[in-house]
């Protein structure tokens, strides 16, 4: 029986949205009276700044237009194949034999405080597993040094994917208590 799931990175669109608005805008309004004013070709505070900000600008129309990344993921009997693509190209393949997981989790990108919250509010988690060969953890999908971001409760959905074909694969108690809920 071959399981699919397919997971979007979460996009980033409202934060580039507001910072292309308001770049614009406030651009647009230091340039206001620059066609009107007698010293139109000396350059000076005002233009170099609307320069900056248009630049700002279009550096978020560009990360707005920029494709996302979507992640396939394919179990069938004790093998996990996960492909990613960045839009409709495929970037890379990952062929996983589910048996040789022992251990399950999600981490934030950074180290843990004591004091922190379990799911704070950081976007940055990696789906982690721990190898009965190796005893390390390991990220699951690991693209080099591009940057992404899955929400947690996809991150929920693809360990429960790999769980329905191979229940023996433990997870921290306060992650599974987690998971559980949604």
């Amino acid at each position: 029986m071959r399981s699919t799931l397919t997971i979007y990175e979460e996009e980033t669109n409202l934060f580039w949205g507001v910072i292309v608005v308001g770049a614009t805008a406030l651009a647009t309004y230091l340039l206001g009276d620059a066609f009107v004013d007698e010293a139109l070709f000396i350059i000076g505070f005002r233009q170099l700044a609307s320069i900056f900000l248009f630049m700002m600008a279009f550096i978020g129309i560009l990360r707005i237009t920029d494709p996302l990344y979507r992640f396939e993921l394919f179990a069938e009997g004790d093998m996990l194949t996960i492909e990613v693509y960045k839009g409709d190209e495929s970037v890379k393949n990952f062929y996983y034999n589910m048996r040789e997981f022992e251990e399950l989790r999600f981490a934030p990108k950074s180290p843990d405080w004591t004091d922190d919250a379990l799911f704070d509010f950081s976007p940055s988690y990696y789906l982690m597993f721990k190898s009965h060969i190796t005893g390390r953890l390991e990220k699951l999908i690991d693209i080099g040094n591009v940057s992404f971001t899955l929400k947690v409760p996809d991150i929920a959905k693809i360990i429960q994917l790999i769980r329905r074909h191979n229940p023996s694969i433990s997870l921290p108690e306060e992650q599974e208590a987690f998971l559980s809920q949604t």
